[in-house]
């Protein structure tokens, strides 16, 4: 029987998995509010998916979806880590189906490497790459290396993407070969110590670690960088760590807050 996304959700039932009904041109239209309700593949009916993968993303996408929903009685997938549109982004597993053409997507691959995109660091550090300098650049404390393949799925330019934590190392890894892009980053596992003062001057500098790590970073700079991202730093912490860069010749462009989180976006001199 087939019910609109808000007639399942009334009646209070996640199916096992679900068929979005339209043709391409309407699942591409409106996968951006179709995403949530985790898809796995496209058949001749519709978009097939996953709903009890991520119950808190797919119940409420599922109560708006705009497209007819047919249950289906089996699971077809249990796809993780779950979807989800993150700053314009289709961030997804490798057991997703792939973004139509025209939506932009990011894949992360299971592990435990920091910044799952949902992490209100992570999000606002996407939100302002698009307006960044082109050029190279370095993600400093690359985590699961989202930004790193942000950067180069945008066509900016290559990245050096390093971490301390060989699982993330790992994770990111994964995640760029998932995504074709495995070519396209140097990763590298190791501190931000090891990083050489030339790799970091007239470069953009993604920064999504802790606060001591952003110091290790600043002891390593030599020559202004391009631009500077900096996140994973407390509200607070905004204004010392603003001042500390201005010391080296970079002035602020624009302060993100969110959940109590800041990411601080400064350009270098002309």
């Amino acid at each position: 029987m087939t019910a609109t996304g808000a007639q399942v959700s009334e009646a209070g039932i996640l199916p096992a998995g679900l068929i979005v009904e339209g043709d391409p041109g309407e699942i591409t239209a409106a996968f951006a509010s179709l995403s949530a309700l985790q898809p796995v593949r496209l058949e001749p009916g519709g978009l097939v998916c996953a709903p009890r993968c991520a119950p808190e993303l797919a119940g409420p996408a599922l109560a708006d979806c705009p497209l007819p929903t047919r249950a289906l009685a089996t699971v077809p997938g249990w796809p993780t880590p779950p979807a989800a549109q993150i700053a314009g982004w289709y961030r997804h597993s490798p057991d997703h189906l792939r973004a139509p053409e025209g939506v932009r997507e990011l894949i992360q691959a299971g592990g435990e490497g920091f910044g799952p995109g949902d992490h209100a660091t992570t999000a606002m550090c996407l939100e302002v790459i698009d307006a960044l300098p082109p050029g190279d650049a370095v993600d400093a404390g690359c985590g699961s290396g989202l930004l790193a393949q942000a950067w180069v799925a945008l066509g900016r330019g290559g990245v050096v993407a390093c971490d301390l934590d060989p699982r993330a190392v790992d994770q990111a890894r994964r995640s760029l070969e998932a995504a074709g892009r495995g070519a396209d980053v140097d990763l590298r596992q190791g501190p931000l110590s090891a990083l050489a003062a030339h790799e970091l001057a007239g470069r953009t500098v993604l920064a999504n670690v802790p606060l001591p790590a952003h110091h290790a970073l600043l002891g390593r700079v030599v020559s202004p960088p391009r631009a500077v991202v900096l996140s994973g730093i407390r509200t607070p912490q905004v204004a010392a760590l603003e001042q500390a860069w201005k010391e080296h010749g970079l002035h602020t462009h624009r302060v993100l807050r969110r959940d109590g989180f800041a990411c601080l976006w400064m350009e270098g001199p002309e």
